[in-house]
């Protein structure tokens, strides 16, 4: 849809575009998560964002700048949550709390007295969290956003001073110069990942996707390429919770790839929607235990970026096949009437 575009026309496009993408890429994330995580997603948005609103209130009045339109609205991870939630509610939900959450730290929490939100701009830019770091299934939500629909990070975020060189964001050596061929790279890049977007988006309207599958074998094929793949190693047995202090009590529906191969094997999991969806929840529980900007953060998006990959694929293979194998068997037909046909004329 760019082609005619010039590549800054074509960057500004893209990014509206993306902006219009992030609510259909949340409410599919949230596809056959289980209501019980959704139900607490719902309601850790509500004091999600009043930490952000407060935060944002401090940022302009330090600025100077004038008031703005701080009515809370509904949240793009709230509506993503609370459209998947159907049904009634599931018992035990969990709260983040009314206007107080954990924050983490390097993967652990801190203690709970801790505020939901900076109260000064120096501690805001100082710090490596963001408001939503504290509510671990919305950080985790967003924290599988993946380009270009990934949100901004914290100015000392880890994962940003890595991929820009120092701690003001600015990558190494920024002389002048190649800014054409970087808006060309860029604009390829951007192309190439909202067109991802959309595929996943549009898996949903394919029957092969959906469709209950006689034959397992295409699913444990499918397993073996992701558990294949060198992302996946930490997702391959299940986390022991020794080695994971807290874990078992943040993380209600621990899930690893030996036990979603068992699933397949069982009969549990019987089309390529529900292989997506266990793979999420195996994504979703990572980002949620260890944080949207740590080490396995990082890793988890290659996981899934990878997974979502296999999964297009599959099904566009899948659909060959059977295009190929309707084919044949018209063409046998035609070649070898069937019985009854030679009867009649007979």
């Amino acid at each position: 849809p760019y082609a005619s575009l010039d590549t800054d026309a074509a960057l500004s496009a893209m990014d509206v575009d993306a902006e219009d993408l992030v609510n259909p890429a949340l409410f599919r994330l949230t596809s056959g998560m289980p209501l019980h995580e959704l139900e607490a997603m719902v309601k850790e948005t509500d004091g999600c964002e009043r930490a952000l609103i407060e935060e944002i209130r401090i940022l302009e009045e330090a600025a100077g700048v004038g008031e703005a339109d701080l009515t809370p609205r509904a949240a793009p991870v709230a509506a993503a949550a609370a459209a998947a939630a159907t049904g009634d509610g599931a018992d035990g939900a969990i709260a983040a709390g009314e206007g107080e959450a954990k924050m983490e730290v390097d993967g652990t929490a801190a203690a709970s007295s801790l505020p939901a939100h900076f109260t000064n701009v120096e501690d805001m830019l100082a710090s490596d969290l963001s408001a939503a770091s504290g509510f671990y299934g919305v950080s985790a939500l967003l924290g599988r956003l993946r380009n270009p629909l990934e949100m901004p990070l914290p100015p000392n975020s880890p994962a940003l001073i890595a991929a820009t060189g120092n701690k003001k964001g600015r990558k190494k050596g920024g002389g002048g110069g190649g800014g054409g061929t970087d808006k060309e790279a860029q604009r390829k890049e951007k192309d190439a990942a909202l067109a991802k977007t959309r595929a996943l988006l549009a898996l949903e309207k394919d029957p092969s996707y959906t469709k209950v599958l006689d034959d397992n074998a295409p699913l444990l094929a499918l397993c073996k390429r992701i558990t294949n793949h060198r992302s996946s190693v930490v997702f391959r047995r299940p986390v022991n919770p020794r080695e994971a202090p807290g874990y078992a009590e943040r993380i209600v529906f621990p899930l690893d790839l030996s036990l979603v191969k068992k699933m397949v094997q069982a009969g549990m999991i019987r089309t390529f929607r529900e292989l997506h969806e266990r793979m999420g929840l195996i994504c979703h529980n990572c980002v949620k235990y260890n944080g949207r900007e740590s080490d396995y953060g990082g890793v988890t998006r290659d996981f899934e970026g990878y997974v979502d990959d296999s999964i297009i694929l599959a099904v566009r293979t899948y659909n060959v096949n059977a295009e190929r194998a309707a084919a044949a068997a018209a063409a046998a037909a035609a070649d070898h009437p069937a019985v009854s046909e030679i009867e009649d004329e007979a």
